[in-house]
């Protein structure tokens, strides 16, 4: 998982991040990409996590989560679904999951 300090040092500091997008990758794992998630926050762009295809979902710590609206993408429903769903037990305030065209919303109660 990458991402995840950037958003946690602005925790850290206080600030609380309206929107967190977390990118459910496929076929690479974190950072290989054009730019690192870590970079997304000091380069202008809400703050991104993206977590890998060999990353154990059931074992992410996504406190840093916490209050914030959580857009959960990917292209596999099954983990895409799954991440939101534990996204969901760390209390944000929304997760919007999308796979596709099919988007799924979880919000408090």
């Amino acid at each position: 998982m990458r991402g995840h300090e950037a958003i946690t040092r602005l925790r850290l500091a206080n600030i609380l991040p309206s929107e967190v997008f977390v990118f459910v990758l496929a076929d690479r794992d974190p950072a290989t990409g054009i730019a690192d998630p870590e970079d997304s926050i000091a380069n202008g762009f809400f703050p991104e996590v993206e977590i890998g295809p060999s990353e154990v979902v059931g074992l992410l710590d996504l406190r840093f989560l916490r209050g914030v609206r959580v857009h959960v993408i990917g292209e596999t429903e099954a983990r895409v679904r799954a991440v939101a769903r534990r996204a969901t037990h760390f209390h944000p305030s929304t997760v919007v999951a999308c796979w596709g065209d099919t988007p799924i919303i979880w919000s408090k109660k």
